[in-house]
């Protein structure tokens, strides 16, 4: 029987040294990798969270522009804080995008001018109504526009037969426009008797 040759004690070492070099490396790696998704997945959520909370300032906003608007439906002079403006059928440009009158941070418009695809993006900020609430400061200010569509809009669109006498309020909503933040615009049209 053949023995077989002792390999030399140095040569063992140095091939464990260098298993061990490649295994730090692989696992280095792994490392490293794993870091890059957990950072990644850590600045979506910070998104997804800065999202929400800007969409939750908008909405805010959104339903203080809609009791704006029925406050101003129930009056005892209904639709007495808007500014009266009508456009002129005399209009030296009818192309043109006539930008509808605000009282100024209020918040109330007057009835947009029909040229017009967003009249309300249009607006200088000192027309916008800011809200203050408890979403902390994170959220910024939050602000809306309420414009007023006119009267003889059905009260229950869902209904044909429905009576025809309501007003119509279309309001805007942003959250903390202007930030570095995310932003969120919300519109709803509101009818009101």
């Amino acid at each position: 029987m053949k023995s077989r040759p002792v390999p030399h004690p140095r040569s063992v070492r140095g091939a464990t040294l260098i298993v061990a070099l490649v295994l730090l490396i692989v696992v280095t790696l792994l490392g490293v990798a794993s870091l890059r998704g957990v950072i990644l997945q850590e600045k979506m959520a910070a998104n997804q969270y800065d999202r929400n909370l800007a969409f939750q300032a908008a909405e805010a906003a959104l339903r203080a522009g809609e009791a704006a608007a029925l406050a101003q439906a129930q009056a005892a002079t209904p639709n007495a804080g808007f500014p009266s403006h009508k456009y002129p059928d005399d209009d030296p440009d009818p192309n043109a995008c006539n930008l509808q009158p605000c009282v100024a941070g209020t918040g109330l418009c007057g009835m947009p001018d029909p040229m017009c695809e967003a009249p309300w993006d249009q607006q200088p900020a000192a027309n916008w109504a800011t809200v203050s609430g408890s979403l902390g400061s994170l959220a910024g200010t939050p602000r809306y526009l309420v414009e007023y569509m006119g009267i003889g809009f059905p009260c229950n669109p869902g209904n044909p037969y429905t009576a025809m006498t309501c007003k119509l309020y279309r309001v805007t909503a942003k959250s903390a426009p202007g930030t570095d933040r995310a932003e969120v615009t919300l519109q709803s049209m509101f009818t009101a008797p």
